[in-house]
């Protein structure tokens, strides 16, 4: 199987532990590329992965060589790493005529190896070039599909699987730099609004179970799903499970067990110094903090991330 992330250092620990999920759901071998700012960061997560006879790890450094301009706001949750898979057409070797593109904070929670082939023989074997999850954010955002010039239906670009071999018969990066260009400033989710514009519905729909959003909102009874209908969940969102707040929440398990099997720790970010103080405070006393399988070891962590912040 092979699969695709794209992120710069500030993903690193989100990707290492990303992809020890698919090595523990999946026996076949996996050829990792990874497209990087800095690809030197990633180095000491790439020896504790050359340790598993099942993976091959290909890092190229990102280069912008048509110097794109890449819009980020100040306030986004995402940085320019997010526009990086536009510009696989001259990132990836040549002679790879298919892969799984997977955002890092995407988890494999059951084995994908037969599904994900079935999907890349219909998809190899069609006239699409992409296939990738109904999002639903049509749904109230007229504003937004007549800004990116669309009439048809809308998908996540979380999860896409790719015929690298018609992407680059079609010129495809040349295409959505063009894309970009004449969407700048009327662009909301980044890249994800240039793909969309771009293929306008023109693709093959993949059910939910490929890319089922979770987060610290998601309801008991959907959680309950995963464990027999999902192959990959997505942390969607910007309250991460390696938040503090999201992090104690049921939904966060399927990441933090990862990490606390192979980093030995709980892995949080603080984002606000004084709200994070306050959520562990009032955890502690309304007793959530000892829900989780591992208290202490949780509020180590938080105090870490806290005082490293």
């Amino acid at each position: 199987m092979n699969l695709l992330y794209c992120f710069d250092t500030n993903y690193d620990k989100q990707t290492y532990i990303s992809i020890m999920s698919f090595l523990e759901k999946n026996d076949c071998n996996l050829d990792i590329y990874i497209i990087h700012n800095d690809p030197s960061t990633f180095q000491k997560y790439i020896n504790k992965l050359n340790k598993f006879p099942n993976i091959n790890i290909s890092i190229i450094k990102f280069k912008n060589e048509e110097n794109v301009h890449l819009p980020i706001k100040r306030d986004d949750h995402v940085s320019e790493a997010t526009y990086y898979r536009l510009f696989i057409e001259k990132h990836l070797p040549k002679d790879l005529n298919h892969i799984l593109y997977v955002d890092s904070d995407v988890m494999c929670v059951r084995n994908i190896e037969l599904p994900a082939n079935r999907i890349f023989n219909e998809l190899l074997n069609s006239d699409k070039i992409i296939a990738s999850k109904l999002d639903g954010i049509q749904e109230g955002n007229e504003e937004l599909f007549r800004n990116l010039n669309m009439d048809g239906s809308y998908f996540n670009a979380g999860v896409m699987f790719i015929d690298l071999t018609k992407w680059r018969l079609n010129g495809l990066s040349k295409k959505l730099f063009s894309k970009l260009r004449s969407l700048e400033g009327k662009i909301t989710f980044w890249d994800q609004d240039v793909l969309n514009s771009f293929f306008n519905g023109n693709y093959l729909e993949v059910g939910d179970h490929f890319n089922f959003y979770i987060n610290d909102k998601t309801k008991k009874t959907d959680l309950e799903k995963i464990s027999y209908e999902v192959f990959l969940i997505h942390y969607a969102g910007s309250n991460k499970p390696w938040t503090v707040e999201a992090g104690l929440h049921k939904s966060s398990n399927y990441y933090q067990e990862i990490s606390l099997k192979y980093l030995k720790k709980y892995h949080l970010v603080t984002k606000y110094r004084m709200g994070d103080v306050k959520h562990i405070y009032n955890s502690i006393l309304n007793r959530e903090i000892f829900e989780i399988a591992h208290p202490f070891k949780y509020l180590r962590s938080c105090i870490y991330s806290i005082v490293k912040r």
